[in-house]
């Protein structure tokens, strides 16, 4: 009974053990299946997430990538440091309507526009890629801008926070990268995206490596653009649409249209591609131009005789091909009586290159010389121009007669409408107004202003055996024969006996009372002028006046002295030796009496003509108030209508050295002091 007892006991004992064994295995097999599910269904959280990412990171890659296309495009290959790209917006010219690749000089002001004839404006064109030369370019390239923006733009679009209500926890472990690679059809974008995924207490490291076509022919439209951009640096580079949809020009000229909107400031020029949408709007490029001065080519000065035909030719060329406008117009005339009386006009207006003239008769009222003004003026009021000079002469002949209406050289035979015996020797440039001249058969006539010869007189008879005249500077005795011989004069013929002067010439000078025009614009009389005033003489290198130091003044007593009268009726007295500035040089009334005063004083001479009616003396008069701190004088011609002498003593004044120029202003007209060349 007591070992049946203990029996017992054993087997519920071996029980309760097999029991407790059975339960820890069941225990066991559920915890672990409970795990292995965890596991699965962390798997597939992740797997979830990487998908969602994968799908997350190809949209944002389309988004950066249209987004740096489609800026790069508006902007002329351009984004700016302020919208996320590299280009310096301070240092590129550009408007709301896109970026400048061609720019006008402003440092080229004409008329000396173009300063290089073959390369008109300033290039400001974006690269495409950095140049391997390893130099600095002047600005970013394309494809650094297009990396730069797309990758911000990039970060910008990724939303990682949006995962963690999956519990998906992504971490960025350095900034998204894109490379951008172009092709003749197609530009694609390459991402680079290091990131950490966590999932509870799993955790994986991940780099995107994906890639988006875009299929934008960026790299043809842009050769294209910059070929064309390039081409109308040149200034006869006609850029219309008819031209630069060419296929020349255009190799895609199937697909992609170039147009051209014109404005008075700038050109808006656009490269379409219809092959090719970024959302609802074709794809296009472009770049502006802004307006350049037109061209006019170079007109040279005209000289012509009279009856001759008057030829002006304008060529202008618009690089913009802008209508053109050209106006001509007399800024100064400087002629002698006649005047040119034939109106040049304004031309019409034409577009790009062309060539308009003018053709008319030169008359014998037309002689003198003038000064024009042609002007080419685009429809932004952007001018090129320049001065020419025409020269309208006659021509002087020695041995004339008169045949019915017209005169006859008698050495070629050619016929005249004027005298030539009356046209000036030296320049052609006028008619020798009220001078007597002689033709082959001694009759004799004086000339009028538009050349012809008025009161004729028949032919002399033989002169009466032993008179005298005087005749070009010599005094002229008539022998028994009814033949003269004549002497050259030193001092000049007196016209009444028709000897020779024997009075040689004294010191050049004024009279009492004459005024001289001062350095800060007052007057002085003459025989008040002190040595170290500041006179006004006019410095012909620099052409125009300046002030002299008065070095050494001079009060001779003289034997006569010479009135001029000009045609705005004011006077200049002074003895007939001094020199006076013309239009053709300086002038006296008796050079012989200059040249001899040089050599008996010694000084180097003065090259001078005779001074007659009808010249042009060099004159000034104030363009300011004499009040005014800084005065300014106005320089002009005006005309000798008469010349007086009269014998007389008289106490008579001379500025005999003057600093730098050696001349003053006596009397308003522009004379020398004799001491210099």
């Amino acid at each position: 009974m007591k070992k049946r007892a203990q029996l017992s006991i054993f087997v519920i004992i071996g029980i309760v053990i097999l029991a407790s064994f059975m339960l820890v295995v069941f225990l066991s097999s559920s915890v672990g299946k409970d795990k292995i599910q965890q596991q699965i269904a962390s798997i597939s959280k992740q797997k979830n997430a990487l998908a969602s990412i994968n799908s997350n990171e190809q949209s944002c890659l389309k988004y950066a990538a249209d987004s740096a296309l489609t800026l790069a495009g508006k902007q002329g290959g351009f984004i700016f440091n302020f919208q996320g790209g590299l280009a310096d917006s301070s240092k590129v010219s550009q408007n709301e309507k896109g970026v400048y690749w061609i720019l006008r000089d402003a440092l080229d002001n004409p008329p000396e526009y173009p300063r290089y004839p073959n390369f008109v404006g300033i290039p400001q064109i974006s690269v495409l890629k950095k140049e391997s030369t390893g130099l600095p370019s002047r600005y970013p390239a394309v494809k650094d801008e297009l990396e730069k923006y797309s990758a911000y733009q990039f970060g910008q679009c990724m939303n990682l926070s949006q995962f963690e209500a999956l519990g998906v926890e992504i971490q960025q472990l350095s900034n998204p990268s894109i490379t951008v690679a172009f092709g003749e059809s197609d530009t694609i974008f390459y991402l680079t995206y290091p990131i950490k995924i966590t999932i509870g207490s799993s955790s994986q490291k991940k780099t995107t490596a994906q890639s988006y076509s875009s299929g934008v022919r960026f790299l043809s439209i842009y050769t294209i653009a910059k070929n064309l951009a390039y081409d109308d640096l040149n200034p006869n580079f006609m850029f219309t649409p008819e031209i630069v949809n060419q296929q020349r020009y255009n190799p895609l000229k199937a697909d992609v249209a170039i147009t051209v909107s014109p404005g008075p400031d700038y050109d808006i020029i656009t490269l379409t591609d219809a092959k090719k949408k970024i959302g609802q709007d074709y794809y296009h490029l472009v770049f502006l131009r802004q307006n350049r001065n037109p061209i006019l080519r170079r007109i040279q000065d005209i000289t012509v005789n009279i009856l001759d035909n008057i030829n002006i030719t304008a060529d202008v060329t618009d690089p913009d091909e802008d209508k053109v406008a050209i106006s001509v117009n007399k800024t100064k005339e400087q002629f002698y009586g006649g005047e040119l009386r034939h109106t040049i006009g304004s031309m019409d207006s034409h577009s790009g290159d062309f060539s308009r003239f003018l053709n008319f008769k030169a008359e014998a009222k037309d002689i003198g010389y003038y000064t024009y003004n042609i002007t080419a003026t685009d429809e932004g009021n952007l001018k090129d121009w320049q001065e020419i000079r025409v020269f309208v002469k006659c021509e002087y002949k020695a041995n004339v007669k008169m045949e019915g209406a017209q005169w006859k050289d008698s050495d070629s035979g050619r016929t005249f409408s004027y005298n030539p015996l009356c046209c000036e020797k030296d320049y052609g440039l006028k008619f020798n107004n009220g001078t007597r001249v002689t033709l082959s058969d001694g009759s004799t006539c004086t000339c009028n202003e538009n050349g012809g010869c008025e009161g004729m007189t028949a032919p002399p008879a033989a002169c009466t055996p032993g008179t005298k005249r005087c005749n070009m500077g010599q005094s002229c005795t008539c022998n028994s024969d009814g033949t003269e011989t004549c002497d050259d004069c030193d001092y000049g013929c007196n016209s009444v006996t028709g000897n020779c002067k024997h009075e040689p010439p004294d010191t050049s000078c004024f009279p009492a009372g004459t005024l001289i025009s001062m350095a800060d614009g007052s007057k002085k009389k003459i025989e008040d002028v002190k040595v170290g005033d500041l006179v006004l003489g006019y410095d012909f290198e620099k052409q125009s006046n300046i002030p002299a130091e008065v070095l050494e003044v001079e009060s001779p007593i003289r034997s006569h002295m010479c009135t001029l009268r000009f045609d705005d009726n004011s006077i200049l007295m002074l003895t007939d030796e001094h020199p006076v500035y013309t239009l053709e040089g300086w002038k006296s009334i008796v050079p012989e009496h200059t040249k001899r005063e040089a050599i008996i004083k010694n000084i180097t001479q003065l090259e001078v003509s005779e001074l007659q009616i009808g010249d042009y003396v060099f004159a000034i008069k104030p363009a300011t108030q004499p009040e005014q701190s800084k005065p300014e004088f106005k320089n002009y011609f005006k005309k000798v209508v008469s010349i007086t002498y009269k014998q007389q003593t008289i106490q008579t004044y001379n500025l005999k050295k003057i600093s730098k120029v050696e001349n003053f202003y006596a009397d308003n007209v522009l004379v020398h002091n004799k001491m210099g060349t």
